[in-house]
């Protein structure tokens, strides 16, 4: 188990949380001791045109930054819903692409709840000795009895997938009975993320197993100007950049990925000995960001 602290990744923590909860966590840099979640919303005015995907992908900032207020309100009020024999979500599955805030998001409530943030990589306990995996396992869960925290698996795929799956061995599958088994016995307070980019290959008997189900998708437009202007705040930028025609440079990037970007970007400003970011920097960066990516996920020869 590593136990992160909440503030790492302070980059990503600026340009991701306005987006990521729906602004919900927008002047949230400490991640922690604040009075009420509902007034840290900050809604922007909108602009006076929003096409489809943008308009969906608000709905569902707005769905998600509901789910995650009320886990944070059933959390604080623990002893209050066990007086009257009821339990609080604490099992929640986090599924979309790489870099769209899963990790992020486990901060922000571990932050929130004033709980330590502890990260289970899972690719880390798969050993080939049989039965030794399933003892790590019991282990954590142990922990996750004893000790009160925000657990994190991260990668859950790698042992949550499809049950009877060619690709699929016995003790993989071993592994996920006894991950089940252990969750379906958490009586604790703790609270239990598990997070994957691959939500398609897992186990269906997971889904009923989970008390709340939360998904990130890519950012566009609106969001992905959103996320450059939170990124590059403190940057001197040319007059008149025209941000609808940067975010096209940006179409189908993850925040971290525009985050990284907009990084480099600041690097070849400052390399040139210049102290002004130009709209041909910014996009030269984002184009290629992308390109990169692009060529990442050709199939090899």
């Amino acid at each position: 188990i590593e136990v992160e602290s909440v503030t790492e990744n302070a980059d990503l923590l600026e340009a991701i949380i306005n987006t990521v909860l729906t602004e919900g966590l927008a002047q949230y840099h400490s991640l922690g001791d604040l009075d009420d979640f509902e007034t840290l919303r900050v809604l922007q005015s909108p602009p006076e045109a929003i096409d489809e995907d943008d308009l969906r992908l608000r709905r569902m900032h707005e769905d998600r930054l509901y789910r995650l207020h009320r886990i944070i309100e059933e959390q604080r009020h623990l002893d209050r819903l066990k007086a009257h024999d009821l339990h609080p979500r604490q099992r929640l599955l986090l599924v979309g692409p790489p870099g769209c805030g899963k990790t992020m998001t486990a901060s922000a409530l571990a932050g929130e709840l004033g709980l330590p943030l502890l990260v289970v990589r899972l690719e880390g306990l798969i050993t080939k000795f049989m039965g030794e995996t399933s003892a790590k396992l019991r282990l954590i869960f142990d922990a996750v009895e004893q000790t009160r925290a925000v657990y994190l698996f991260d990668e859950f795929d790698s042992i949550g997938t499809e049950r009877g799956r060619g690709s699929d061995v016995g003790e993989i599958r071993r592994i996920l009975n006894s991950f089940l088994m252990f969750m379906e016995r958490q009586t604790g307070a703790s609270l239990l993320i598990a997070a994957t980019n691959h939500a398609h290959a897992l186990d269906a008997a997971l889904f009923r197993r989970f008390d709340d189900l939360i998904e990130f998708t890519l950012p566009s437009g609106e969001l992905v100007v959103r996320t450059l202007k939170q990124r590059l705040v403190n940057v001197r930028l040319e007059r008149g950049i025209s941000w609808t025609q940067v975010a096209r440079a940006a179409t189908g990037m993850s925040y971290a990925e525009i985050v990284k970007a907009c990084n480099e970007a600041v690097k070849q400003m400052l390399l040139n000995n210049r102290e002004i970011l130009t709209k041909k920097e910014l996009v030269g960066a984002l184009t290629e960001r992308r390109t990169f990516l692009k060529r990442g996920k050709m199939p090899s020869a």
